[in-house]
């Protein structure tokens, strides 16, 4: 995690980092690493994320990690190894509910939907 944000106001911090943490969901990102990016205690920066998006930033990275296989495995041909390298999932044993989606495959979108990713309006999937 680099140096690139050191915004000292706390919203915009906060907003920056979510932005910083859409941009390398495939890399190891640590909550504390990201608080020292804001200039910010790890405890004040994980209340303050919490109150900014009703959620833990660890979460916020795994939902982030997820919707972008989601748009990879519905709007892209690229594999499994591929996408679970870029979306920081190359750790992890495959999920046999992931799998590629040809155009408008029901049942493949269906099984998405199962594991808790479903389309919104702004073409991103939420859990």
């Amino acid at each position: 995690v680099g140096s690139e944000m050191c915004i000292r106001d706390s919203d915009a911090s906060i907003y920056s980092i979510s932005k910083y943490i859409e941009q390398h969901c495939g890399e190891p990102l640590r909550v504390h690493e990201l608080a020292q990016m804001c200039g910010m205690s790890y405890s004040y920066f994980a209340k303050l994320f919490r109150e900014t998006y009703n959620q833990s930033c660890k979460e916020y990275i795994e939902f982030t990690r997820i919707n972008k296989a989601a748009d990879l495995l519905l709007f892209t041909n690229q594999d499994l190894t591929y996408i679970s390298q870029e979306t920081g999932f190359a750790d992890a044993a495959p999920d046999p509910h992931l799998q590629k989606v040809e155009g408008n495959d029901t049942k493949a979108m269906e099984e998405i939907a199962e594991i808790g990713i479903f389309p919104s309006v702004n073409g991103y999937f939420a859990a």
